[in-house]
């Protein structure tokens, strides 16, 4: 587990440096032409495989390493809709994965109602509030979210 939860840290850190980033990467990938559409169907393919499995394997890191991998495959999308497709992406991802850890018993009921119970109004606001936001200011939150909560992991919470 330990080995988890610093590579996650460290994808998440790496992730915050690639959306610090995004408009230099965005630049770097109009010069170059490499990459053909079926290429990039296939690697988000492969993309949405490995989420599958880190997400019903630790419960950390689809956001995290959907974020980096498709601000590199889609590096001319406004960093709103790569945020907003990682979460609709996520609640199929998540349902599955819940039923998944249900029908092996690893799921506490009543943690989940009071969790639902604060998350659904945090992610009506959030997303109203989204929508509203300037994209620099959302991707400078987000750098920040990601770099604290990478250093927790890779640091295992000691030091930040």
């Amino acid at each position: 587990m330990e080995l988890i939860n610093t590579s996650l840290g460290i994808a998440l850190f790496l992730t915050s440096i690639a959306v610090l980033f995004q408009p230099i990467i965005i630049k770097k990938s109009v010069k170059q032409k490499l990459k053909t559409n079926l290429n990039i169907s296939i690697l988000t393919i492969i993309l949405g495989f490995f989420l599958g499995v880190v997400v019903t394997l630790t419960s950390v890191g689809a956001g995290a390493i959907g974020v980096t991998a498709l601000l590199l495959l889609y590096p001319k999308l406004q960093i709103k809709k790569i945020i907003g497709t990682d979460i609709a992406h996520a609640v199929p991802l998540t349902l599955f994965a819940g039923i998944g850890h249900f029908n092996l018993g690893t799921v506490d009921i009543n943690l989940l109602i009071a969790l639902l119970i604060g998350s659904v109004p945090g992610v009506l606001i959030g997303s109203k509030l989204s929508s509203r936001i300037d994209e620099k200011f959302l991707r400078l939150i987000l750098v920040i979210i990601l770099l604290i909560v990478g250093m927790q992991l890779i640091f295992k919470g000691n030091y930040v």
